[in-house]
Order: C-alpha cells, then sequence, then structure tokens
C-alpha cells in the first residue's frame, strides 16, 4: 500500500491540507468507535432480569459459604426459580420498559463490572 504525499509552497495551503488530514483521522477513529459509543439495548427488560438474576447467585453463594441454615438456601432457590420464570416471560420483549431504581443501580454495578 503507498502514501500519497502532497506538498504545498504557501503557508495557508499547508494550513488547510494538515486541517484535512487531520479531519480524515478524526473521522476514522470515530467511524471505528461508533458501535462502542452507541449502542444500544433492545431487550432492556431481560438484560434486567439476567443482572438480577444474577445477584441472586451470588447471594446464594455467600449464603452457603457464610454457612446459612437449609431455609434461607430453600428461600434462595425459590428466588432463584421465580427469576428464571420472569426471564422467559421477558424474552423477546423489546419496546418500552421502565426501569425502577433498583434495577438502575443493579445495572450500574454490573457496569463498574465491566470495566
Amino acid at each position: 500500500m503507498g502514501s500519497v504525499t502532497v506538498f504545498f509552497d504557501d503557508t495557508f495551503r499547508r494550513v488547510i491540507g494538515i486541517t484535512a488530514g487531520i479531519f480524515l483521522l478524526l473521522m476514522a477513529v470515530w467511524y471505528a468507535a461508533n458501535p462502542f459509543f452507541f449502542s444500544t439495548r433492545r431487550y432492556l427488560q431481560l438484560r434486567t432480569e439476567v443482572v438480577r438474576f444474577i445477584a441472586l447467585v451470588r447471594d446464594l453463594n455467600n449464603a452457603v459459604v457464610a454457612g446459612a441454615g437449609a431455609g434461607e438456601v430453600e428461600q434462595a432457590r425459590s428466588e432463584l426459580h421465580n427469576a428464571i420464570d420472569r426471564i422467559v416471560n421477558a424474552a423477546g420483549k423489546t419496546g418500552k420498559y421502565e426501569v425502577h431504581s433498583r434495577d438502575q443501580a443493579v445495572l450500574a454495578v454490573t457496569r463498574h463490572d465491566r470495566q
């Protein structure tokens, strides 16, 4: 792949050429980063339910590690089964979904985990 070199004699054309080159570089970076900046989730309700499920799994593990009683473990198991039912109901649903304040907190934690 070859390169193109352009020489200008006067200062005004040099400034215009440099400005155009910087603009092209910025546009290339913007084009490459566009999927990361403007990624939108279509299945927000499903995403929220999956995040809740993961939080319940963490709670179950913490309860077992802490030596919780059988009643607490059974309650966590029941909550996990209910979460799976909610996930099945949320699957494939697009459209508007109101994210409640507790869901915002859970989603914020998962965004923090990804970084």
